[in-house]
């Protein structure tokens, strides 16, 4: 898996696994196969009512879906690879404060390459179809 790259790891090889990640996220946000999956990370994070904890009606717990959040903690931990890919799985899960803390992140870098432009690039000109 991608996650085994991480421990012993040349640059070309970190430079391929950000290239598959890159590959792969535009494929999760444009393919129409991936509309269930899609769907699925849009409400990983969102919090739903728990019933069992509906002892007192004006106490609901929340709790976040776990199949789905589950799916986003995986991938995540490989997006992690290409920080413009972090940013779309994070706003497609609705996780706008990674997503405002990565865009934080973002503007402090030092040295932005032409790469990551064109893939922030790229990802706003997503056509309507994507679920961003």
């Amino acid at each position: 898996t991608l996650m085994q790259y991480e421990t012993s790891a040349d640059a070309a090889t970190f430079e391929f696994v950000s290239t598959m990640v890159q590959t792969l996220n535009l494929i999760l946000l444009t393919a129409s196969e991936l509309h269930d999956l899609r769907s699925m990370l849009s409400k990983s994070l969102v919090l739903q009512e728990d019933p069992r904890r509906y002892r007192n009606r004006s106490y609901l717990d929340q709790t976040p879906a776990s199949e789905g959040s589950k799916v986003f903690t995986v991938l995540f931990r490989c997006w992690c690879h290409n920080p413009v890919a972090t940013f779309s799985l994070c706003l497609l899960a609705q996780a706008y404060d990674l997503s405002f803390a990565l865009v934080k992140r973002f503007s402090q870098m030092e040295e932005v390459s032409v790469g990551f432009l064109m893939q922030i690039d790229k990802l706003v000109h997503l056509p309507g179809e994507s679920y961003l």
